[in-house]
Formats: C-alpha cells, structure tokens, sequence
C-alpha cells in the first residue's frame, strides 16, 4: 500500500531514500560524514516546506513495514522548497543545484534491497505520474548516466532521455515521462 510518509518515519525514511540518493547527501546537507548527514537530512523531513519534507515523499507499506520510499514535488516550485535547505549550506558557501524543470518532479526513489524485484519502484513511479497528471504536468527524473538498470527500468515505464545534466561532478540523463 502507498501512503504519505509520517513525520515520526525520519530516520527510517532518509535512511532509505539516502541509499537513492547516494553522495547527494552530503551535498544537500553540507556534511562529510554519512551520520552527520543523515541527522541534517531528519530535520529537513520534519519540517513543513523543503525538497526532503514528510509532505513530499510517500512510502510503500506492507505489514506495517516500509519497503520503499518515493520523494516527489511540483518541479515549479523547486526553489521555494529548496530555500531552507541552502539557507543551511550558506555558511559553507554552497548552494543546492537545481536538477529540475518545471515538470512534476521524482527526486529520490529507493526500494529495500529484499523487497526488490517485486514491481514496488514501478508502482510508486506510477503513482508519482498520477500526481503529475492530476497537475497537468510532465513527470521528470535525472539519473546517473552509468546507471543502466534504472534507466532500462524509467524506459521501460515509458520514460524518455531529453538531454544530460551535470550536477555535483556527475553526469546525469534527465528524463521526462
């Protein structure tokens, strides 16, 4: 079952979706240290009006276990959400880059690595398409451009490359559905 994910669900929330997210995390947290990191990211889901806010990530539960989370928002307002985010990174003279348009975006997507298989990632992409049509919008992603699979997976779902991005020293492919 998909539902919005619950604020009291931090740690084992950005736990998973950090997995996703990969070396990310230090840059939108502005720590070097992967428990640092993942103590800023908590305190940024906690909070109302941010990229990585309980508001915008839904999880997928099954016996009252999380098997996978999904973090999606109006790509439109990427900005707004990411002001406190670089309001922390100020003081480090950094800056969170924007990956996104101004289509419907899916951020981050991670499915336990035992529950995989099972076709979890491709309802919650789904669901994240639902969601952008019912904006009327677009669905985009960025992926790593080495990273095969999930491209053959966005593919598959009917996902297309428009063009590459460079965020963070990575090439990434941004795709739009």
């Amino acid at each position: 079952m998909i539902r919005k994910a619950k604020k009291e669900e931090a740690k084992e929330v950005i736990t998973l979706l950090a997995k996703a997210m990969d070396d990310m995390i230090y840059h939108l947290s502005g720590c070097n240290a992967y428990n640092e990191a993942i103590d800023v990211l908590c305190k940024f889901y906690k909070q109302e009006n941010n990229r990585l806010s309980y508001n915008n990530i839904y999880v997928y539960e099954q016996n009252q276990k999380i098997l996978a989370a999904l973090c999606c928002y109006d790509g439109a307002l990427a900005d707004e959400l990411d002001k406190p985010l670089n309001e922390n990174l100020n003081s480090l003279n950094k800056k969170v880059l924007k990956e996104c348009e101004n289509e419907f975006y899916l951020d981050s997507i991670s499915v336990e690595e035992k529950a995989r298989g099972r076709g979890i990632a491709k309802e919650l992409i789904e669901y994240a398409y639902k969601k952008a049509l019912e904006k009327n919008k677009k669905l985009s992603l960025i992926v790593e451009e080495y990273n095969q699979n999930a491209q053959n997976l966005y593919k598959k779902i009917g996902f297309k490359t428009i063009k590459t991005k460079t965020l963070y020293g990575h090439i990434y492919n941004y795709m739009e559905k």
